[in-house]
This record gives C-alpha cells, structure tokens and sequence, in this order.
C-alpha cells in the first residue's frame, strides 16, 4: 500500500515524505520505489528497511553520536559493523557529514553548479557508507562549517557575504556570513535537516524565518537539537584589536581572557534562546530525561606549546609517545569553539542546568567528557565530545602541571581549569593524541560516541569508543579512562544551602517537580522525579513555589509559599491527587 508519494527534486536529488497520523507502535517495513521507470533490471534495486516503534518511556536508550567525516575512512565498514552490533537506537551526526574543500583554498575558479555537484558526490558517498544504520533508524543531523564547504563559520543570522569586497576569501570568511551562494546553502540544509520534525512551536521572533532549533521526542527522552552556527557572532568585526585571522587572535598583547567577553556577541540566536527556555521548563507527555545537541563543544579545550598560536600552529601539532607530556603548553583561545562568547555561554548553560540536561557535542579539542563551570569549576552539567569518525588534528588538552589542580599528576590532566576565555569547567577524562596503532586514519584519536540513557536508574553513560579497522567485522573497544557514569541530578552542580519539606505522593508516581523562587521569579530547576517521594534542594534561603503532576492533565498542583529548611530540619508534605486540585 502506498502511504506517500514525493517528486525527485532535480537540483538537490531528493524525495522527501511526510506521512500523518503514525502509529509508532509497532515495527513497520517500508520500501521506496521509483514510479515509471524501466523494467529493465539496473532500475530494479529497491531499498527496503523498517521504521521500529518508538520504545516505551520505561527503557534504556541508546545514542550514537558521529562527526568528522571523511573519505580517508571510506566505506566505514568496521565502524558500521560494530555499530550495527552495538544497535543504538538513535544516530547523531553532529558535523561534517561532507567534508568539503572550504572555498577559501580552491586556487581555481568554480561555478556554484560544480560546488553543487562536488557536494552530491560526497553526500551520495556518507548515504552508501552508513546506509545498513540509516535504514532502520532514526537519524539526527546537524551540518558544520565543512558542510558549508568552509573552514570556519559564524553564521551572524545566515549572512549572506560578498566577496569581492574582501581581500580573500579567509578575512571574509572572519568578518562572518557563508560564502558560497544561497541556492547552495539551501541544498546543504534541505539535503540534511529537512526530514527533522517541525517546531511544536513558533519562536516569539517573527522576523525568524528558521529557528534552527528542533526538539525531537522519543521513548521519554527530549532532545533539543540546536545548531550553534547559524546565529553565533562572528568575532573579528567586535574585536579589531585582536588581529583576527581565520579564528586566531594574533596580536601576541591580546589577552582573550579580559578582552573577548563582549556582551552583545552571541553564541545562540534570540528565537533560540526563547525556544530553550520553553524546552527546558516542559516535561509533558512523559519526558524523563531531556539533553541538548549541537556542533561544538561550550570551551576551548586546546593547550599549545608557549609561543605558538594560530590555524598553521595547531596543524603542526604531532602526537605524542606514550607517557609522553609536553613541558610547557598553555591554554589556547580559539575563537571558533564553543567557549566564545563567554557572556552568551554562561546565558545557555543557566539554561541548561535548570533542565538537568547534558550537553552532547560534534566537535571541540581531544575526546573529553567534563563539568561546564559558571560560579565555580563543576556547578554546572555535564558535556560530552567523543572522537571524530577520521581525525585530522592531533589537538590536545596538555596544560603545563603547575596550572592543574594540587595533588593531579600527568599524564591525566584532569582537574578543574579555566580555558583560554576564563571559562571554567572540570575535566574528568580525556583522550589526547599519542601515536596510534596501524590502521587508524587521522593524527588524532578517531572514533565515534555512545551515550546510553537509563530511564529506571536515571543515569547516564558516556562511552568513547575506537574506530574499528576498515573491514566488515565488529570489533569495537573503548579508549583508556571510558566510560563515564553519572546520574541525571549531577547535572545541577550546586551544592544546596536548604531544602525544601519532603514530598510525598500519593495517587501518582513518577510526577513533574519544577521549583521557582518566589523572589526573584526564576524557574530554579524542573525534572520528573523517580518514584512517589521527592526532597528539593534550593541553593537560596527563601520561600518558593511548588508545581508539580502531570503538566497539561487535571492532575497538577501548585504549592505557594514554601519555606526553605536546614538540611537536618525534616518535615513532610503530603501532595494527594485523589483530592481535587488546589487541596
């Protein structure tokens, strides 16, 4: 039977199908076909594959995040075979899916057709390569700066630039915006994002066409999938002292620790902002667990040998022998990564720990897992960036041992740090180049992530795995140091200064707790509880209030007017929804 016919768009090579009303309760095979064609047998291939049911919210969930894509790795077949054994239950492609000759080192001339053509040839190549997972599994993806065909990208609001009235291509490239024209920015997102799910809701900024914000449900997981381009500030123009150069600052008495903090800069756009904080404070239709996607990891987790700064530079690093610690590396600001701006970071990860929700990134420095610092180095969540498919850098996150925590020794350079920008956050493992073993493409560690969520146990676990060797088999293992565990409350790093009473439930379980400060009218935190008793920690002595239930059903309370106590002072409430609301 038929469900939904499409075109073949003839520019972009694309059939796209909306089907309403899917009942996701069951697996269901489908099979594409090509209508009049030829019955001659080299039109006869056509691609089978299912769409399973959506797992129910009581389950553990697994993610495979995936960056950095190369044709160095080509056809990916011992990372599609591990994968296909490990079986998770999502893709995350989170960057660089194409990775395209940026245009500002084409020496020759190119029309948009051949950019187009180049850029179908190697999108056609990662379809072939990991279609065995496409094909049974849904797929989130989010295009970088390759993509783009660029080296780096600050997309100020999807800034159209011309060229000619720069003196080539990389200072046009620093000033912010895309190269290449609209008709090949529209292919790279109608090729890559267009299957996403439409916005639940609009954002509040009418002048948005797109809000490059998608929110994507499944089996009681919310994922926001951000994209942490399109909007973000290019730095050049706001820094003209800095001496900007293809996200480098080279002016050496440039210090981007007191300098580079611009307030107006941004890392996510207005409807951006104003989507996030909708996400984070709904827990409707059964949310448990809630993490934010995006390209590039919130600091920069780089350290270069003192004297060094710059793209070239960070091409020369080498790996480095086992054991081996450089003497003298310093962290490095590179203005491209998450940890510019440092005002709008902090902004998002306010954000973020109010919904208790991890950060899983594409890119950023070594594999590493950590805790983003406001306030102190760990008060804030959990973040994750796992190897690249093929790695090309042997980046490194090496600062010299007297700048890490007392009592830390090398080669683990872990602790708790501030970056390049004054970022501070807490490294709890990483995994930074050393000469690698016959098979493995790139210069630094490559691989991919998994990211397991457990909805009983509410915890979450981090694996950094090892490109397996290019054949059909499926040997996987993880690097040194990996996995990481943690539960989701670990994500509000704070320590409580009070409590609120213990809260007991009765005639519900498994309820929605959002807590907001009746001074200051701030949501402190939202999350689904695990059970039916719930004790909530503030980290200001006040007087709150309580809402909490099952949002958008008759089953909701909110409790005005409650005091905090001492930690060692106890008293209960008791929530009962078989009493009518308000009692």
């Amino acid at each position: 039977m038929a469900v939904a016919r499409s075109p073949v768009h003839p520019d972009y090579w694309l059939a796209s199908f909306r089907v309403p009303d899917w009942e996701a309760n069951q697996d269901r095979e489908f099979r594409v076909v090509l209508e009049g064609m030829s019955a001659d047998p080299a039109y006869a291939h056509i691609p089978i594959g299912i769409i399973r049911k959506e797992p129910l919210p009581r389950s553990r969930l697994l993610l495979a995040i995936l960056s950095q894509n190369q044709e160095e790795g080509y056809p990916h077949n011992g990372l599609v075979a591990a994968l296909k054994q490990q079986n998770p239950d999502l893709l995350f492609f989170a960057g660089n899916q194409v990775f395209g000759r940026p245009a500002a080192l084409w020496r020759e001339k190119f029309s948009p057709d051949q950019a187009r053509q180049e850029y179908l040839r190697q999108w056609l190549l990662f379809g072939w390569a990991y279609s065995e997972l496409l094909r049974d599994r849904p797929a989130l993806v989010l295009p970088d700066a390759r993509d783009y065909f660029q080296n780096k990208l600050w997309g100020e609001n999807g800034r159209q630039l011309d060229l000619a009235s720069f003196p080539d291509p990389v200072a046009a490239q620093d000033s912010g915006g895309f190269l290449l024209p609209p008709e090949f920015i529209d292919l790279v997102l109608t090729t890559q994002v267009s299957h996403m799910p439409d916005p639940a809701e609009k954002p509040a900024e009418p002048s948005s066409a797109d809000s490059h914000f998608w929110e994507v449900k499944y089996g009681g997981l919310s994922l926001a999938v951000v994209c942490d381009r399109w909007f973000r500030s290019a730095p050049a123009p706001l820094l003209s002292d800095a001496g900007l150069r293809n996200g480098w600052a080279l002016n050496p008495d440039f210090d981007p620790r007191s300098q580079a903090a611009v307030r107006e800069a941004r890392l996510l756009g207005p409807p951006q902002l104003d989507l996030l904080e909708k996400w984070a404070d709904d827990w409707s239709g059964g949310v448990w667990m809630k993490a934010l996607l995006s390209q590039s990891l919130w600091v920069s987790l780089l350290t270069m040998p003192q004297g060094w700064s710059g793209e070239e530079a960070l091409w020369q690093l080498r790996p480095l022998k086992p054991g081996e610690y450089p003497p003298d590396d310093r962290p490095v600001a590179d203005f491209s990564s998450g940890g510019w701006p440092r005002p709008a970071r902090d902004r998002v990860l306010r954000i973020l720990r109010r919904a208790l929700a991890v950060h899983l990134a594409g890119s950023g420095g070594p594999p590493a897992a950590l805790k983003y610092g406001l306030e102190s180095a760990a008060d804030a969540v959990w973040a994750f960036v796992p190897p690249g498919v093929v790695n090309s850098l042997a980046a490194r996150w090496m600062p010299k041992p007297q700048s890490r925590t007392a009592g830390l020794k090398p080669p683990e350079a872990t602790g708790n740090f501030e970056d390049a920008f004054g970022n501070r956050f807490s490294l709890k493992v990483v995994t930074n180049p050393v000469e690698q073993e016959t098979g493995q493409p790139g210069r630094g560690p490559s691989g991919y992530g998994l990211v397991t969520f457990d909805c009983e146990s509410r915890l979450i676990m981090l694996e950094s795995l090892v490109r397996p060797e290019n054949r059909p088999s499926a040997e996987f293992r993880p690097y040194p140091g990996w996995p990481v565990a943690f539960s989701q409350l670990e994500n509000d790093g704070r320590r409580p200064v009070a409590y609120l009473p213990l809260l007991q439930f009765k005639g519900i379980s498994d309820p929605v707790v959002q807590v907001v400060d009746e001074k200051t009218k701030e949501v402190i935190y939202s999350l689904r509880i695990k059970g039916t008793e719930f004790r909530p920690p503030v980290f200001r002595a006040g007087s709150y209030t309580i809402s909490c239930g099952e949002p958008g059903t008759s089953s909701w309370k909110e409790l005005k007017g409650i005091s905090s106590l001492p930690a060692s002072a106890k008293r209960t409430r008791l929530v009962d929804f078989n009493l009518p609301s308000g009692k």
